[in-house]
């Protein structure tokens, strides 16, 4: 988002000096200032999605060894009160969950977040008066956000519990073959 935003500043800027006539500089200063800017940019940004991947795989790695290790100390009472279906729902479709949907999620709302904080900054300093709004959004904002999480949490959980008989049919006709 910084590197975008630096980027769509210099361009104003050559742009706006060009229009002016402005001769200070040439045409290839402004282009080879772009392209560094662009170049580390884009430098920065596969860093930042080659270390936050490793990271997210380590993540996963270690859920998965905690739980399997918990499912293995678990005592036999665990088995004969918890369905065969929830125990691989939670190694099936979690752990998919949190290798392949948690860390695009978090990626692409770290992205949005550092737009957004971007583009209030640029829009606070033209438009300072936009100030005295945010306040009363950002609030009802806030609100919204908290009652949808509340209510995604529970619709997961009534999902997790819906789709626990359909491991334990699926893993019940394996054992049968």
């Amino acid at each position: 988002a910084a590197g975008q935003t630096i980027a769509n500043y210099w361009l104003s800027l050559w742009s706006r000096n060009q229009a002016k006539g402005s001769t200070a500089h040439s045409v290839n200063y402004y282009l080879y200032i772009y392209i560094a800017i662009s170049l580390v940019a884009v430098a920065i940004l596969i860093s930042r999605v080659t270390t936050f991947f490793y990271y997210t795989v380590q993540c996963g790695d270690r859920i998965h060894s905690k739980a399997f290790a918990t499912v293995l100390r678990a005592p036999m009472w665990f088995f004969d009160i918890t369905p065969l279906g929830r125990i691989l729902n939670r190694f099936a479709r979690d752990m998919d969950q949190i290798d392949n949907i948690l860390p695009q999620s978090i990626g692409q709302s770290v992205a949005f977040f550092l737009q957004v904080i971007a583009t209030l900054v640029i829009v606070s300093i033209v438009t300072p008066f936009i100030l005295i709004i945010l306040g009363p959004v950002l609030l009802i904002y806030l609100f919204l956000q908290n009652y949808y999480r509340r209510t995604s949490c529970e619709l997961q959980r009534i999902e997790s519990v819906s789709r626990s008989p359909i491991f334990a049919h699926f893993s019940e006709t394996l054992v049968g073959v």
